[in-house]
């Protein structure tokens, strides 16, 4: 193998198995990764291109927690560069985040919206949404007092 090439060994049980429809495709899954990202708060707090864990939701009074201001909303925000694509047609695509902890073992609805462009500037509010795109019903809890963390995934 030479640099810009690539192998593809399928798995034989999945091509020949009774289950198998075809045409099958063969397409590796392309990463992304995000090219910006932030976290604004309602407070006024801005966290720009933030390398340690961050939180979304509402912080207010839960399970004996308080917010040392009396209450404010979290939320993030990730922008990807799509030049990986270019000239390509897109059939399917997967945004993964994980919620790690939580104030307590209540689930939650978190929201998946796709929103205008961001950059260093952006404030509270945020962007403009566009359209919600996925949610889902979830509460990773505090460590070992809840179920383990769940992956949150949202599928167009």
């Amino acid at each position: 193998m030479g640099d810009g090439t690539v192998s593809v060994k399928p798995d034989l049980d999945l091509l020949r198995g009774q289950k198998t429809v075809y045409p099958v495709f063969i397409d590796p899954s392309v990463g992304l990764g995000a090219s910006e990202w932030t976290k604004l708060s309602s407070d006024g707090d801005k966290f720009w291109k933030f390398s340690e864990p961050k939180g979304v939701g509402r912080c207010g009074v839960a399970d004996g927690f308080a917010c040392s201001t009396g209450g404010y909303t979290d939320r993030m925000y990730f922008e990807f560069g799509a030049g990986k694509l270019a000239g390509k047609q897109v059939l399917d695509a997967t945004f993964r985040a994980y919620e790690t902890w939580s104030f307590n073992c209540t689930p939650y609805w978190v929201d998946l919206e796709r929103t205008d462009n961001i950059s260093e500037g952006t404030r509270w509010p945020g962007p403009k949404q566009l359209d919600q795109m996925g949610d889902r019903y979830v509460s990773a809890g505090r460590g070992d007092l809840c179920t383990e963390a769940p992956l949150v995934r949202w599928r167009p």
